[in-house]
């Protein structure tokens, strides 16, 4: 801790962690949404203070080459001969944007996925050694009820209390299974102490909400955009038999605001026109909105 860029709470006993993320709680509400004084519960402590990250993503840059090293062979005999953390593996430097820490085991990981993360570092520093990388990658490591893969497109299950989600490797689930039956449980009785008989989980991802609250409301619709976990959402449920109606989830569709000139890039050798300048808070507003539809192309000319 200190130089790996993963953590940041580390340096505080865990007590102390979950009362600066009340605070922190208080002060968004307080700083983005105006609501003052707003009485914040304490935060609900993890069964696990390590081992209970089910998903990790280290990365590494691409073996460094001199000019020395034009020649393959000298250059494979260079690798091999390097201590194994010569090209880290691991996640970037505190305070960094490039630079790599090498973490051969992660703490907060789970014991499974901290084994295989042996072996997968074993692997990639003997192709390295074999010249096979010009690029860096990011790695994916996924603990779904005790087995680990470090296939992106594999399908894992997880196993919560008597549900079992599928859904790809890659997507979005949420990365401490220890604390989902109490977390879930305490979801479904919020939204259910209103005496509300519908349900919309608008985030819905592969169902883990909308299935584990499903027996207290009398019908649940799910929305979501990403297209892998919509289909998995409508497999989840009617592996479970808690849908009673056609389409439990269906994909979103983000709309894509009409294209400004300085949007369409160079027409005809022509040079495309300079963005406007925007005072700094609307700018701030027109990136955010930009980006919930999609719109990467803004880095391109404005950092």
């Amino acid at each position: 801790f200190g130089r790996c860029g993963g953590c940041q709470y580390q340096h505080l006993a865990y007590a102390e962690q979950l009362v600066w993320k009340q605070r922190q709680v208080a002060e968004l509400l307080q700083h983005m949404a105006g609501i003052a004084d707003f009485p914040v519960a304490p935060v609900v402590a993890s069964p696990r203070e390590f081992g209970y990250r089910s998903k990790i993503t280290p990365h590494f840059n691409p073996p460094r080459r001199s000019s020395s090293d034009s020649d393959p062979s000298a250059l494979n005999s260079q690798l091999s001969a390097r201590a194994p953390g010569a090209m880290p593996i691991g996640f970037l430097r505190q305070g960094t944007r490039f630079d790599i820490v090498d973490v051969p085991r992660c703490p907060i990981a789970t014991d499974a996925i901290n084994e295989k993360l042996t072996t997968v570092r074993a692997g990639i520093h003997a192709r390295a050694a074999a010249g096979e990388f010009t690029r860096g990658a990011t790695l994916l490591l996924r603990d779904a009820s005790g087995v680990v893969t470090n296939d992106y497109e594999s399908i894992v299950t997880e196993t919560v209390g008597e549900l079992k989600l599928r859904f790809l490797a890659r997507d979005f689930f949420q990365n401490n299974p220890f604390i989902l039956p109490a977390f879930t449980g305490y979801v479904r009785s919020q939204a259910a102490a209103s005496g509300a008989r519908f349900l919309v989980d608008a985030y819905c991802g592969s169902g883990l909400f909308a299935l584990t609250a499903a027996p207290a409301f009398e019908r649940v619709a799910g929305v979501e955009l990403s297209e892998s976990r919509v289909k998995f959402s409508r497999g989840n449920p009617a592996a479970h038999g808690r849908w009673r109606h056609r389409r439990p989830c269906r994909p979103g569709r983000a709309r894509r605001p009409r294209r400004r000139p300085w949007q369409r890039g160079p027409v005809m050798g022509r040079r495309a026109p300079t963005p406007p300048r925007l005072p700094r808070l609307r700018w701030q507003r027109y990136c955010a909105s930009a980006w919930r539809c999609g719109l990467t192309w803004m880095r391109s000319w404005r950092g």
